[in-house]
């Protein structure tokens, strides 16, 4: 058993092999519901129909999202190994707050806290603490840019991946296939399921070239509640 989570879309390339930022072991991974079968066209999801008009969801996600100041959410993870018949499950709370900032708790089954705020990101373990600076490491800054749009709704427009939108009665799917060469040699796709009702993520998925999976639900979402600076301090 590996002994910490793999930090939903931040860090790694998977449990067994971490990326290494100025000599931080730190992990990353992610999201949702639904296999990537590998073949065209909206088969691989069944029930959602594809969404011609993304300039139109761009808006309506953009200014929807816009209404939200912050976020805080307990969040499960199921992770799938590719070379293990085992999944490893974890759980934690997720805060987030305008702008550029977002602090990713896990507490079980051990404690894994990584902190993003604007410039600067802090990783604890059990063991260690490191403050890393976000422009230092290329990788580092488009997670950053990743997370931040998501939460902010500005994800169809990130240019460091093309998109395409499907939906179905409760949620809007966005598939995301990474174009920069630091993300497309770790991630086949990342897939953001929003719902529809608030435009805010319900369950994240991030399928790694290796075939491991990490799927992320958010559960008991809390909106613009006044969160403490403290809660992203990295100091």
């Amino acid at each position: 058993m590996h002994k910490h989570p793999s930090c939903a879309f931040l860090f790694s390339q998977s449990q067994t092999r971490p990326l290494r930022v100025y000599g931080v072991m730190i992990k990353i991974g992610c999201t949702f519901t639904f296999i990537l079968m590998g073949i065209t066209g909206f088969s691989q999801y069944p029930g959602y129909k594809p969404i011609a008009d993304l300039e139109s969801l761009k808006r309506q996600f953009s200014t929807e999202a816009g209404k939200i100041t912050s976020i805080k959410s307990h969040f499960t993870q199921e992770k799938n190994l590719s070379m293990l018949s085992e999944k490893i499950n974890s759980e934690g709370d997720f805060w987030f707050k305008r702008t550029d900032k977002i602090r990713l708790e896990y507490t079980k089954p051990f404690r894994y806290l990584v902190i993003l705020n604007q410039a600067q990101a802090l990783v604890r373990d059990e063991q260690k603490e490191s403050k890393i600076p976000v422009q230092a490491s290329k990788a580092l800054r488009q997670v950053n840019h990743l997370l931040a749009d998501v939460m902010e709704g500005k994800i169809l427009i990130n240019s460091d991946f093309t998109s395409r939108a499907f939906q179905n009665e409760k949620n809007y799917l966005i598939e995301l296939t990474p174009k920069s060469k630091v993300l497309s040699g770790i991630y086949q796709n990342i897939n953001i399921f929003v719902d529809r009702k608030d435009f805010t993520v319900s369950v994240m998925e991030m399928l790694e070239r290796n075939g491991d999976k990490t799927v992320m639900k958010f559960v008991q979402k809390e909106f613009n509640a006044d969160l403490s600076e403290g809660l992203f301090s990295v100091h």
